[in-house]
């Protein structure tokens, strides 16, 4: 219960920039149909397919998640995926769900530990999230793409080599420290150029 409030609050978190949240998905909602037993594929399937039509309309700027929204999707992303692991945990292994959820998950945990550690409440909001970082140096969608990548492309090697679950994860951890420390050093650069 733990484990899902907390990844239920992290892709909440993640919802700053249009595309995040759905793209993050559409993403899992793959992952999860790679390993779906035959009666959950087709629900799986239906909200694949709704998932990409909501996209294309998100990312226009014609519809907006919310935090309702962003919940909603978690919330249904976390149970299929602990449904699934209990009825697969042969095929589906739960570091493979670990690096799944890690960008999003990580981005959260630094957030408040930064936020605790300056004395502000952890909760308290900013401008300090890995989406404003890619926002402010890449601009967005260039912002958007580098994201999903971010979070695609360790899930991808957990699909395709299914016994190299850690290596995954070191590679989500490796990539997204490395991109938060590039990130917060080009803004902080940036920003004495323009003062």
């Amino acid at each position: 219960m733990v484990s899902i409030v907390g990844f239920i609050n992290a892709v909440n978190m993640a919802d700053g920039k249009n595309g995040i949240v759905i793209g993050l998905c559409i993403m899992w909602t793959g992952c999860l149909i790679w390993h779906a037993t035959p009666e959950l594929l087709m629900p799986l399937v239906c909200l694949l397919i709704a998932l990409c039509i909501t996209l294309a309309f998100n990312l226009k700027g014609r519809l907006f998640l919310g935090d309702g929204g962003s919940y909603g999707l978690a919330c249904i992303i976390a149970v299929v995926a602990i449904n699934l692991y209990n009825r697969n945990f042969d095929t589906l292994r739960a570091d493979h769900v670990l690096v799944w959820f890690a960008v999003p998950v990580l981005d959260c945990l630094r957030l408040l530990v930064t936020r605790s550690l300056q004395g502000r409440s952890p909760f308290a909001g900013d401008r300090e999230h890995l989406h404003h970082y890619l926002h402010r140096t890449l601009g967005w969608p260039q912002g958007l793409i580098y994201y999903w990548a971010l979070a695609g492309i360790p899930s991808l090697v957990t699909l395709l080599l299914p016994q190299a679950g850690l290596f995954a994860l070191v590679l989500a951890v490796v990539s997204y420290t490395m991109t938060i420390v590039v990130f917060q050093r080009m803004g902080s650069e940036a920003g004495r150029v323009t003062a």
